[in-house]
């Protein structure tokens, strides 16, 4: 395999992206990066596990395998949960008790686009010795580390995962809270908001116009989603709604078109609610706002004062 000399992260993420099978997400490098990332969280006594979701891209199978075989290799359980939201996996890994998460997927790029992010357990990103451990040990000769015979991992993939999820974004609400009579426009990007994002809003009794639910592992984000926001505007339009949202293809950012068609950004929207701690959750940030729509009998154009066009 050939070494590379550059840093594989930058701005302090544990964060790759770029063209599928070049570069950093060559299977190989896929490999060894979760290796290295499985031995930099493999301290202790105590059974490791990872937590991998992915969007819906069609490499994504292939990242999945990859990743998977490199914590398989130094001694981590892997447990997989298919295509869900990028801040689902983040939730999941503290509330299953595992020791990092991956989330594979890339926020508005094309499908032959994609990236990898690990983080650590509750929402926390890795710390900064911990990358800087990844960093030297990747170019590293990891022959030595690799687990043998018993040691060796486990895989498996999950159920539940995206209903825990779902039950999850509707706990922030208070309970009781129905959405019943607004009609409320979702368009998930052929991305991986795409069956828990409707899910939320029909569980609330909203009158829900879903488009862009029909991922076929090359259509993410083409034209639709945060990327294209057009489209969920003509859908406000057309359908006389209350209020539109729009994904991006890893279901980790938002932005809202009004009543009115004016578009707010993810940008907008984070800043706005920048106080409150669900702000990171797309459809958690989604699910909020209609019922602040509700609760104070206001449009969605009356909420906001920060707009984009």
């Amino acid at each position: 395999m050939k070494q590379t000399t550059q840093k594989i992260f930058s701005n302090g993420r544990a964060y790759v992206s770029g063209v599928v099978n070049e570069g950093l997400l060559m299977p190989e490098n896929i490999m060894k990066l979760a290796a290295v990332a499985g031995i930099v969280y493999r301290n202790g006594g105590h059974h490791h596990r990872v937590l991998i979701g992915k969007d819906t891209r069609l490499s994504g199978y292939g990242i999945e395998r990859a990743l998977g075989a490199g914590f398989l290799s130094v001694g981590m359980e892997v447990m997989e949960t298919g295509p869900i939201p990028a801040p689902a996996i983040a939730m999941l890994t503290g509330s299953m008790s595992c020791d990092v998460g991956v989330m594979i997927g890339a926020s508005e790029e094309g499908f032959d686009h994609s990236g990898i992010e690990i983080f650590g357990p509750a929402h926390h990103a890795l710390s900064a010795d911990k990358v800087e451990r990844m960093e030297t040990l990747f170019p590293s000769d990891l022959s030595k580390k690799y687990s043998k015979g018993a040691q060796q991992g486990k895989a498996r993939r999950i159920g539940g995962a995206q209903e825990r999820y779902v039950e999850y974004t509707k706990g922030t609400l208070p309970r009781g809270t129905s959405f019943k009579g607004t009609r409320v426009v979702l368009d998930c990007a052929n991305g991986a908001a795409y069956k828990v994002a409707p899910q939320a809003f029909e569980e609330l009794e909203t009158e829900l116009v879903p488009i862009n639910v029909v991922p076929d592992g090359t259509n993410i984000s083409h034209e639709c989603g945060t990327a294209a926001p057009r489209a969920v505007k003509a859908k406000v339009h057309h359908c006389r709604a209350d209020v539109g949202f729009a994904f991006d293809g890893s279901g980790s950012r938002l932005c809202l078109v009004d009543e009115k068609g004016t578009v707010v950004g993810h940008d907008a929207l984070h800043a706005f609610f920048a106080d409150k701690p669900w702000k990171d959750d797309a459809l958690v940030l989604a699910l909020q706002i209609v019922a602040l729509m509700r609760d104070g009998r206001v449009p969605a154009s009356q909420i906001f004062t920060k707009t984009e066009k």
